[in-house]
């Protein structure tokens, strides 16, 4: 999930709650726990465009995403 939205980041575009659950290919039930804990955790934001919710990945959650690749590298 966090993937996703780095991808739309790159591109400076953040994402409705629908299309990342596509590009997660989760079921709503999966998609829900998931997408719920990373806002708790701050891995996720919330912005409002063209009053439209939408959806970004935070510093926070690049952090962790650079972290898991590097823990990822060391561990293969």
């Amino acid at each position: 999930m966090l993937d996703a939205l780095l991808k739309k980041k790159k591109k400076k575009e953040p994402m409705a709650k629908t299309a990342l659950m596509h590009a997660t290919n989760l079921d709503w039930r999966n998609f829900k726990e998931r997408f719920e804990f990373l806002q708790e955790k701050e891995l996720i934001a919330e912005t409002n465009e063209e009053n439209a919710k939408r959806y970004n990945i935070t510093d926070k959650g690049l952090g962790y995403i650079i972290e898991f690749k590097r823990l990822r590298k060391i561990l293969a």
